[in-house]
């Protein structure tokens, strides 16, 4: 069956990668409490992205020479690595080498709102504007995307998918499927 051994192979990997470096791994099974799932928690929020090493292997996805990367790991791998790690310690409390799974009801922080609120708004200027939708060097089917993208907020794929169809000049109106929902907006 080979979703149940790709699913196999994901979890040992992950285990690898996201388990076995962290504190947690450390300590004995029976010793294992709420805080010490909820300090894995707080480690896997400091760790980065394994990124591949410059020409080692076939290509990106299998090269085989890895280092810690300067991002931090993807919301999805967080909760790849506190999902196996609430599965592990579940089906030791099922077979009875813990009293109960100390993971149950750990959940991952939401993003920390504070710290949305210090991040700078990147946007242009009017002055900027004029200069990308006013240059003479810009193509003028250039120069109309980029004021569709500036005063719209579309994703680059949306923009990209945009037809003259769907524009209504007598009203001043453009009729948008956004990609990535397929809903009509």
């Amino acid at each position: 069956n080979g979703l149940m051994n790709r699913s196999a192979d994901d979890d040992r990997s992950r285990w690898r990668s996201l388990i076995a470096p962290a504190p947690i791994a450390q300590l004995e099974l029976r010793e294992i409490e709420r805080l010490d799932v909820v300090a894995y928690v707080t480690w896997l929020g400091k760790q980065r992205r394994q990124e591949n090493v410059a020409g080692e292997g076939k290509g990106k996805k299998h090269s085989a020479a890895k280092e810690k990367g300067d991002k931090p790991l993807s919301p999805q791998t967080k909760r790849h690595g506190l999902a196996l790690l609430r599965r592990c310690l579940a089906a030791a409390a099922d077979v009875g080498k813990i009293a109960s799974n100390p993971a149950e009801g750990v959940r991952l922080p939401r993003r920390d709102k504070e710290l949305l609120k210090a991040q700078p708004w990147a946007y242009l200027e009017q002055e900027e504007i004029n200069k990308v939708t006013g240059g003479p060097l810009l193509p003028e089917l250039a120069r109309l995307r980029y004021q569709v993208a500036i005063y719209t907020g579309l994703r680059q794929g949306d923009l990209w998918g945009l037809l003259w169809e769907t524009l209504d000049l007598v009203r001043g109106r453009l009729r948008i499927v956004i990609e990535k929902t397929g809903e009509p907006l």
